[in-house]
């Protein structure tokens, strides 16, 4: 019996790999417990990435509450706005192509835009310091026009800038939905079908696709968040138009999201150089670095830099590029904020990472 458990550890170890049989597994699972606990979290997964290979991958709780379906590797949660990295390295992959250059205004690839739109850069779109108005109302975080897309579109191209370009960060949905018109134009295919093929079939990435409330969607976790008592969950319905899927819309699962990490960093999608250009820190007009880079929030800087996905205040993903660490955490509770959590699940893994925030 003895010798069984044995084999059964080194196997453990085997296929967890070093990085993650030298961690602390047995303290990160009690971390991410506690987390779920205080936080009234359903359902979670989790992948860590080391250098090329997914180390640990474990899911935690209930998928869907009312049948108890517990959440498997399987499972498959919105990501929400985390849907803006892949719009990145869609861009970056036309720029690989010789279509798109991030320094050329949006007005050289689309026609019949508003003349203060004209002169906005594609990486002014993609790092949200366009000035172009949204889309999206800051004071009901709805449609500018409810429920009307296309009136809403027709409505923004008539309101006044925000701010002049590259002058400051302004998060946005309109940039968004103009990147997808320029993938469009210079794709020769709609952004899904380019999305598709280009990422998500290269990848083989089975769980990941487009939809919300009026799909269905194979093994999907449904939504939650935390009603007003405090006490009570209720379901989401998730809604993410078409024209907008540029900037929301993606569901996955944490595996489909690491394997997709692996691939970006080896070469298999971008360029080197464009992956160099795609998590490049972006500069507002006075030269002060700026919250974003190309499609991905850009987090931190020094030497335990990261950039990420975020999304729905429910899904995130950080990757740690002078490490060659990523963590993806997915989750079915809006308000999870699990963002807040990657420095300190990442830290089982970086000793150094633990220091330097308890130092900070």
């Amino acid at each position: 019996m003895h010798r069984f458990i044995k084999s059964v550890v080194l196997f453990a170890v085997a296929v967890l790999g070093g990085a993650a049989a030298a961690a602390d597994l047995a303290g990160l699972d009690r971390y991410l417990q506690g987390e779920m606990q205080q936080r009234r979290i359903p359902g979670l997964q989790l992948a860590v990435v080391q250098a090329g290979k997914v180390v640990l991958l474990k899911s935690y709780g209930m998928a869907e509450l009312p049948n108890s379906v517990p959440v498997g590797n399987g499972s498959v949660f919105s990501i929400n706005s985390a849907t803006k990295t892949f719009t990145g390295v869609a861009a970056m992959q036309l720029v690989d192509a010789g279509k798109l250059e991030v320094a050329a205004p949006v007005s050289r690839y689309l026609a019949d835009l508003p003349a203060p739109w004209r002169g906005v850069t594609i990486t002014q779109l993609l790092d949200h310091t366009s000035g172009i108005p949204n889309i999206i109302s800051d004071e009901t975080s709805a449609l500018v026009v409810p429920g009307d897309v296309e009136a809403a579109w027709r409505l923004v191209q008539t309101l006044p800038m925000e701010f002049k370009p590259g002058e400051r960060f302004s998060y946005n949905q309109t940039n968004y939905m103009l990147l997808g018109k320029v993938i469009d134009q210079l794709s020769g295919q709609p952004f899904a079908q380019f999305m598709q093929r280009r990422q998500f079939d290269a990848v083989r990435m089975p769980h990941t696709g487009f939809g919300d409330a009026r799909d269905v969607i194979p093994h999907k976790a449904p939504s939650y968040r935390m009603d007003k008592d405090g006490k009570t969950l209720r379901p989401i319905i998730d809604d993410f138009p078409e024209q907008m899927r540029t900037g929301a819309g993606l569901n996955s699962s944490a595996e489909d999201l690491a394997h997709w990490i692996i691939a970006l960093q080896s070469g298999k999608l971008v360029s080197k150089a464009g992956l160099a250009r795609l998590w490049t820190r972006g500069q507002y007009n006075d030269g002060a670095p700026g919250r974003w880079a190309l499609g991905w929030p850009a987090i931190g800087q020094g030497e335990y830099r990261a950039v990420a996905g975020i999304g729905g205040a429910r899904s995130a993903f950080y990757v740690y590029p002078d490490q060659d660490l990523a963590v993806v955490i997915l989750t079915n509770l809006s308000g999870a904020s699990p963002e807040q959590m990657m420095d300190s699940v990442a830290g089982y893994f970086l000793p150094g990472l633990k220091r330097a925030r308890a130092g900070g």
